[in-house]
């Protein structure tokens, strides 16, 4: 048995995004994005000056993202929970969709959005992901 899985705020298509951020996202820069998502970065990259060539490389990354096909995550056989915020930047269909698509519970956390249930307010994130692995815990195979 391979070892459980959290997806958090993932898409597997560009258009899982709101419209506004699937059109933008190719043509980010690092000045456009929210100080709290640097300062995080900063605060635990070995490089912080290098933010800018970071956020350089994501925008070229949602330039060529192509999607991953169905049934290659149908595929996947770890148990998953797949993690999104109230107030995302990626689709809450989408989010569903893509726990139907893993046989995955979806967990859409109340009162967030994509940075502040992590940077602001991470509690309910840590709680679920808690209890999702320690309940999964038991079945992976030990030494």
């Amino acid at each position: 048995m391979s070892a459980p899985a959290t997806l958090g705020s993932a898409v597997y298509s560009m258009d899982g995004y709101i419209p506004e951020i699937e059109k933008n996202l190719p043509h980010i820069t690092a000045d456009e994005l929210p100080s709290e998502m640097r300062a995080a970065y900063e605060a635990v990259a070995p490089h912080p000056e290098n933010w800018p060539r970071l956020v350089d490389k994501t925008a070229k990354l949602a330039k060529d993202f192509k999607g991953i096909q169905s049934n290659k995550i149908k595929a996947i056989k770890a148990q998953s929970l797949v993690i999104a915020a109230d107030g995302d930047i990626v689709r809450r269909d989408h989010a569903g969709e893509l726990a139907h698509l893993l046989h995955a519970e979806l967990v859409v956390l109340p009162k967030s959005d994509h940075v502040s249930y992590l940077l602001k307010d991470p509690g309910p994130l840590i709680s679920k992901l808690t209890a999702f692995l320690a309940a999964r815990s038991s079945a992976l195979p030990s030494g």
